[in-house]
C-alpha cells in the first residue's frame, strides 16, 4: 500500500494534470470555436444591415425599361447614397445592371467596369445575397488589395421575382473586429493565469490542505486514480 506522502504527491499531480489541461483546452477552444461563432455573428449582423440598406435604397430607384439603368441614377438619388453611405458607414457603394456592368460607384473608377466573377452570374443574378469577410491587407471579391477588415455584400434588386440589378455594399468592421479579438484574448489570458496560481498553490499549498482534499477523494470516483 503507498504511503500518504505517495498518495499525496498522486494527488498533488492529478491537480497539476487538471490545472495544465484547463489552461491549455480554454484558449484552444476560444481559437477553434469562440471566436469563428463572434466572427460569423459579426458576418450576419453586418448582412442584415446592408439588406435593409439596400432595400430601402431600392425603393427609391425607379426602375424603367424592366432593369436598372444608368437613366434611373439620378443626381438627387446620388446624393442620398453619399448621405446614407456617411451615416451607415459605408465605406463603398456600387449599384450594378443585371448584366453586372457597374452603374454607379462610390470610387468613380470602377463604373463601367462587368463583374463577370461566378458568384454575382451564378449567386447573385438568381436572387441570392453574397457575402464574405475580407481580412485587411487581402484581396476582396473583386480582386483588390483592402486595408482594413470590411463585410462585403451583394444585395439582388428583385421586381416581380426578376433580377433587375444588384448593390454591393462594404462595410468598415475593422474597429468591432479588434474589439471581440481583445475580448477573446483577455479571457484566454485569465483562464491561464488562474490556471497557473491553481497550479503554485497546488504545489506549494502544506501537507494539511493536502490532507483535506484526500480525505474527501476518498469518497469520490477519483479514489481509484489516486490509491493504489
Amino acid at each position: 500500500m503507498e504511503t500518504s506522502s505517495a498518495t499525496n504527491q498522486r494527488a498533488t499531480g492529478l491537480l497539476l494534470v487538471i490545472s495544465l489541461i484547463v489552461a491549455i483546452a480554454f484558449p484552444v477552444y476560444n481559437l477553434a470555436f469562440l471566436y469563428p461563432s463572434f466572427d460569423e455573428l459579426l458576418k450576419n449582423n453586418t448582412e442584415d444591415e446592408a439588406l435593409r440598406v439596400a432595400n430601402y435604397l431600392s425603393s427609391m430607384l425607379p426602375v424603367t425599361l424592366g432593369k436598372i439603368n444608368k437613366n434611373d441614377i439620378s443626381e438627387g438619388f446620388i446624393k442620398n447614397l453619399q448621405t446614407m453611405q456617411v451615416e451607415f458607414k459605408i465605406i463603398e457603394l456600387k449599384i450594378y445592371a443585371p448584366d453586372g456592368e457597374v452603374l454607379y460607384s462610390s470610387d468613380a473608377e470602377d463604373i463601367g467596369d462587368v463583374n463577370k466573377n461566378t458568384y454575382f452570374q451564378q449567386i447573385v443574378a438568381k436572387g441570392q445575397k453574397y457575402t464574405k469577410v475580407v481580412p485587411k491587407e487581402t484581396k476582396s471579391l473583386e480582386n483588390k488589395i483592402i486595408k482594413l477588415d470590411v463585410v462585403e455584400t451583394y444585395i439582388p434588386v428583385m421586381k416581380d421575382n426578376r433580377f433587375v440589378g444588384a448593390f454591393e455594399i462594404y462595410y468598415d468592421i475593422t474597429q468591432k473586429k479588434a474589439l471581440l479579438s481583445s475580448l477573446v484574448s483577455r479571457s484566454s489570458i485569465m483562464v491561464i493565469i488562474l490556471s497557473i496560481i491553481f497550479m503554485a498553490m497546488s504545489l506549494y499549498s502544506g501537507p494539511h490542505c493536502q490532507d483535506h482534499f484526500l480525505v474527501d477523494l476518498r469518497y469520490s470516483p477519483l479514489r481509484g486514480y489516486l490509491v493504489c
